[in-house]
């Protein structure tokens, strides 16, 4: 393969999570399959900027920036409509996030995605079934810096979404202040963790056959527990309880010392194993699984199941359209005029024409759909039908 054909069949995923940066980038096969290339990943620790007003600190902007112009190098011979950028739940709470999305997407150039915890979800549902295709309903965790995603689902897709707003690093800087670890702060962070998940008891346990863990932070203790307990690279309960004892034991943020423990993991470990400890206890799970694959790896199976197969966002448009009885003829006049004055504004549109030209179309044709939603009783919940 050529140097110039191999270029165009490179996608990256990027995912700007509240405690690292990752990219991922692949070469997409002609029959659709995945083979990965290259990896990065990066602390930067952006949760750990956000002040009690969410304000992001120039420091954690900058480090996020100083990480996106190294992934931009690496991105030189990728086509940019193969590259897809997200952030997640940190650039979601910050109201200073457009100062650091502006340059940033200068860096990349290309426009970064914050999405919601829904379908922050999805994709790291998408990413999951890379490695984990096998038959069966299974309940997929990710713990996130700042967020914890929780999807039910099968081999064909997820069922249900769900996202909380617990994670790793804010529930460190919550519970363990000062850097001490003690055994009361560990308790009171377990049961925040657990309360966090109270609403979803009765609709999940018992529904699934086996749980999966997808994040840095599952797949790190998991390293952790199979080399001290020899539990065949899974996470049991047991095994849990015991490195939350010696972390414990340990007295300090960053003490405790394993050579699966980078300094960076170290610092947020003591919140990463309290959140685990309330999603295992809140569901009775024995054991859990971990998996490599994760939300930069959904990006890519989206960003080629688009070029290859089809936006199945139009079908979803339609879709919508039907199950609200829109007057499609009304949204397609309204369609028409919104297009109409896009063409005069276009050379000012600051993201991409055709990504603008798209979101304009579809919000015109579900326009009328807000007439039968309110806000009141919002949970950040899908059930997927």
């Amino acid at each position: 393969m050529s140097e110039a054909i191999r270029a165009t069949t490179q996608y990256a995923g990027i995912d700007l999570g509240s405690n690292s940066f990752h990219m991922v980038l692949a070469h997409a096969s002609s029959i659709g399959g995945l083979r990965m290339i290259d990896r990065h990943k990066e602390y930067v620790r952006m949760a750990a900027g956000l002040d009690s007003d969410n304000y992001l600190s120039s420091e954690s902007i900058q480090r996020g920036l100083q990480c996106l112009k190294r992934f931009a190098e690496r991105l030189q011979d990728v086509p940019v409509d193969h590259i897809r950028c997200v952030g997640t739940n940190t650039l979601r709470q910050a109201r200073n996030a457009a100062d650091f999305l502006e340059e940033g997407e200068a860096i990349l150039g290309r426009r970064i995605d914050i999405v919601s915890g829904l379908e922050e979800a999805r994709l790291v549902y998408q990413g999951v079934m890379l490695e984990a295709p096998q038959a069966g309903r299974r309940l997929v965790i990710d713990i996130g810096g700042g967020s914890t995603e929780i999807i039910l689902g099968t081999e064909k897709g997820p069922e249900r979404l769900d996202s909380m707003h617990v994670g790793c690093v804010s529930t460190t800087s919550r519970f363990f202040q000062e850097g001490l670890v003690l055994d009361a702060s560990m308790r009171a962070a377990i049961l925040n963790a657990k309360r966090q998940l109270q609403h979803l008891y009765p609709d999940l346990r018992g529904q699934f056959e086996f749980a999966l863990g997808s994040s840095g932070t599952i797949n790190c203790i998991g390293r952790i527990v199979t080399d001290l307990f020899d539990t065949q690279g899974k996470v049991t309960r047991q095994s849990l309880h015991q490195l939350e004892q010696l972390v414990i034991e340990s007295g300090r943020i960053g003490a405790f010392k394993h050579p699966e423990v980078s300094q960076d993991r170290s610092l947020v470990l003591a919140g990463g194993i309290a959140v685990l400890q309330g999603v295992m206890s809140a569901f009775k799970l024995e054991e859990i699984t971990p998996v490599s694959t994760a939300l930069r790896e959904g990006l890519l199976v989206e960003l080629i199941g688009r070029e290859r197969y089809g936006d199945r966002r139009e079908e979803t448009i339609r879709s919508l359209q039907q199950q609200f009885d829109v007057d499609t003829t009304q949204a397609e006049r309204v369609e028409r005029t919104a297009l109409y004055f896009f063409e005069q504004v276009k050379d000012w549109v600051q993201v991409e024409r055709q990504d603008a030209r798209d979101l304009l179309r579809w919000s015109a044709r579900l326009h009328e759909v807000g007439i039968f939603m309110g806000f009141s009783g919002y949970q950040n919940t899908a059930r997927i039908s």
